[in-house]
């Protein structure tokens, strides 16, 4: 999977949104970039099909293991129901907004593509779609 990092300028110097919050944590940067920046990832990702009960089946997506090792680092502490953090997603011309949440075997996060974005971009389980998430939740 490709992935494409936001990074945050201050000056000259370049840091990744985990290591501007961090900075801005310890008070060793203040101004505009400890306004919390918005964390912006871009990925390709492969959907594939969990059965979770009989006559069940959800689609997902799982975000590169590098990129969710950040989000945990970024959203470090209580999470919502099953560890879930809010992001806002885009898939072609789908925006939408809901939950990604950890998932021990992989190692990631994973998010839920629900059956309406599916059908208007023409995606299905096996296919590759470009993925946008942006945290709403810090």
């Amino acid at each position: 999977m490709k992935a494409s990092f936001l990074t945050v300028r201050v000056g000259k110097e370049a840091f990744t949104a985990s290591q501007a919050l961090a900075a801005c944590t310890t008070e060793q940067i203040v101004g505009p970039v400890c306004d919390a920046p918005p964390m912006i990832v871009v990925f390709d990702a492969e959907l594939w099909v969990w059965d979770a009960r009989r006559g069940e089946t959800w689609t997902f997506v799982s975000l590169p293991r590098d990129i969710s090792e950040e989000i945990r680092e970024i959203t470090d502490g209580p999470r919502r129901g099953f560890g879930a953090v809010r992001v806002q997603v885009g898939i072609g011309g789908s925006r939408w907004k809901t939950s990604i949440f950890p998932d021990s075997q992989r190692g990631a996060y994973v998010l839920p593509v629900k059956k309406a974005v599916r059908e208007a971009e023409g995606i299905e389980e096996g296919d590759v779609a470009k993925v946008t998430v942006e945290l709403i939740d810090r």
